[in-house]
């Protein structure tokens, strides 16, 4: 596994900066989730790639994923269920009280059965989501894995919503000003220098870097910024690999991002203790420039849903200064 991840590493790092001409902005087009529907099903493609029928207005669902519950009652929607979450402030009122399903990546299957669900939304990128359909799919109950990684998935996600819940995306006008404001910002940075950047995701186990299929990596490179880590045949199918201040050193970006998921004051200590206070890290551009930007959580740990326009303003502001 050692080798593995270190071939990962060397070979996403050598890739080198592309033209800015070339940036990966093709990769915010994302085939349509849902397939066809009928009066009474959607049938829709999951991110395991297979095809279901979902029978529309479900009458009990649990939406296990945390961002994806404010865009389910946002399209017309009602939730049994949810997971375990430090804050519902973000959550529409009437979703404040639903019952829990347990911590997001260790979903309790005993509490979610007891809510005699008839469709559970499960996260794609949580193991122990994944291991959950075989089991709701045996009990009879309707399932689809979902992935939510960028700004690219939100439309097309919120448009199948929509769909299940018998309801019109098009209608939707605030949803279309999210994304003519998000496509303002961008305007005002098009055409400018491309500033490079590293977007950098710590916990209190690990630092790693983001290529561009993470979200705040993926909205950086949208803003035309480029990403010192290139996405490769290695790399393609992942999110986040392993962090190298040896090549971070050489590739001395110009902006640093860092999202932090659990404790700050911890995951500040041990970055400092692993890296932050060697002579490589304070020689950074970036650093000594004071461009370490440590994000906060509401816009890009999770996903901001309506309020991208704040994360993608708050991004540009970053990566060009003076730009309004």
């Amino acid at each position: 596994m050692a080798a593995l991840l270190f071939a990962m590493a060397t070979s996403a790092w050598a890739a080198g900066p592309k033209d800015a001409s070339k940036s990966t902005m093709a990769s915010a087009s994302r085939p349509t989730l849902a397939i066809s529907e009928s009066a009474d099903t959607v049938t829709c493609r999951g991110a395991d790639g297979k095809t279901v029928a979902l029978h529309k207005r479900p009458r009990r669902a649990i939406i296990n994923y945390t961002s994806l519950v404010g865009l389910w009652y946002r399209a017309g929607g009602v939730a049994v269920g949810m997971p375990d979450t430090k804050s519902r402030a973000d959550l529409p009122d009437v979703a404040r009280g639903i019952a829990t399903t347990g911590h997001t990546a260790a979903p309790n299957i005993e509490r979610i059965l007891s809510l005699d669900p008839t469709l559970v939304i499960l996260a794609a990128n949580m193991e122990k989501q994944r291991a959950l359909k075989d089991i709701l799919d045996g009990a009879g109950i309707e399932t689809l894995l979902l992935s939510y990684e960028t700004y690219a998935d939100y439309i097309s996600i919120l448009d199948l919503f929509y769909r299940l819940n018998g309801g019109n995306f098009s209608a939707d006008t605030g949803a279309r000003a999210v994304v003519d404001k998000v496509d303002a910002i961008c305007a005002l940075t098009r055409g400018r220098p491309a500033p490079r950047f590293l977007s950098i995701f710590a916990s209190t186990f690990d630092a790693q870097a983001e290529t561009d299929l993470a979200h705040t990596a993926f909205m950086a490179t949208y803003l035309g910024a480029r990403n010192i880590v290139e996405k490769t045949t290695v790399t393609a199918s992942f999110s986040r690999i392993p962090l190298s201040l040896e090549r971070i050193h050489m590739e001395d970006p110009d902006v640093i991002f860092v999202t932090a998921m659990g404790d700050l004051g911890e995951i500040r200590a041990k970055m400092r203790k692993d890296f932050m206070e060697s002579d490589a890290w304070k020689s950074l551009r970036a650093v000594k420039d004071g461009r370490v930007h440590f994000l906060p959580n509401d816009l890009f740990l999770l996903k901001p849903n309506d309020r991208f326009p704040e994360a993608f303003e708050a991004l540009a502001a970053f990566l060009y200064p003076g730009v309004k």
